[in-house]
């Protein structure tokens, strides 16, 4: 995973940290990338405490009935998993923080998808384009997937995410959060089916849209776009399995702990739970 922006330290990043490219930076900007928390968006209070809450970037209104209900059981799996990780001492340090882990962390959320049940849910590399505008123009903008990234030993360029259905689930989403967005902890959006719209690369051309979502937050309207990785990057990033993050007996008791919760807290949810 690499980080690629105008200035070239990058050294108090953590070893998780996903490939950003950024598009435009001022001088305040360049700090906040180089110097990112490791604890992102510190305003929304401790991530060790706080609920880490599955934000439904969708229409809602244009959801079938079973695209709704895998859209509230993945909310639940997915909040479940951060509250078993807040308990999971192991993996509260700046160092193992998930949110900077997607391999490690979606791996988790499909496991835990598997022992409720849904053997359905797969995991999946994308890249991610986050932007901010004012009428029209783009004035900020974050890239997942840069296929113009340097190679870092020990760094993965692209990002997972979990599939369920029509519905994906971006479990290390706040992984993208930098002081001018608005960026959630983690959310669930449509897929798009057909999709033959491209997005912008920058000057490394287009790649395919996976799915893609507009909102608006304190005056700027942001698009956010997943997108298909491009055949360099899926040939630089295709031995994520070989990874020490997608080792099963690592994330093994964070699983075990999550279907624990949803057992207690939603009991007709884990019927089909594995003992």
């Amino acid at each position: 995973m690499t980080i690629n922006t105008a200035t070239p330290a990058t050294a108090s990043l953590p070893l998780g940290t996903v490939g950003v490219k950024v598009k435009q930076l001022t001088t305040a900007q360049k700090a906040a990338v180089s110097d990112a928390p490791i604890f992102l968006a510190p305003e929304r209070g401790d991530p060790l405490t706080r609920h880490i809450e599955c934000v439904p970037c969708v229409d809602i209104d244009a959801l079938s009935p079973s695209q709704c209900a895998d859209l509230q059981l993945g909310q639940k799996v997915v909040e479940a998993y951060w509250k078993a990780v807040q308990a999971y001492s192991l993996w509260c340090t700046p160092e193992q923080w998930p949110m900077f882990r997607c391999v490690r962390t979606a791996l988790a959320v499909r496991d835990i998808f598997h022992a409720v049940g849904r053997k359905d849910a797969l995991v999946a590399p994308v890249g991610v384009k986050l932007v901010r505008m004012k009428a029209g123009i783009e004035l900020d903008g974050l890239l997942l997937g840069d296929p113009k990234a340097p190679v870092i030993l020990n760094k993965w360029n692209a990002h997972m995410v979990v599939r369920l259905g029509s519905v994906i689930f971006d479990p290390s989403h706040g992984q993208m959060q930098r002081s001018w967005n608005a960026a959630p902890d983690t959310l669930a959006i449509a897929s798009k089916d057909k999709c033959t719209q491209k997005v912008s690369l920058y000057e490394m051309g287009k790649a395919n849209i996976v799915t893609s979502y507009r909102y608006t937050h304190g005056g700027f309207d942001f698009d956010l776009t997943y997108f298909k990785l491009t055949r360099s990057v899926v040939e630089r990033t295709r031995d994520w399995h070989d990874s020490p993050d997608a080792s099963l007996q690592r994330r093994q008791p964070v699983v075990q702990a999550a279907v624990r919760l949803l057992q207690e807290t939603y009991p007709r949810t884990d019927r089909n739970v594995a003992a």
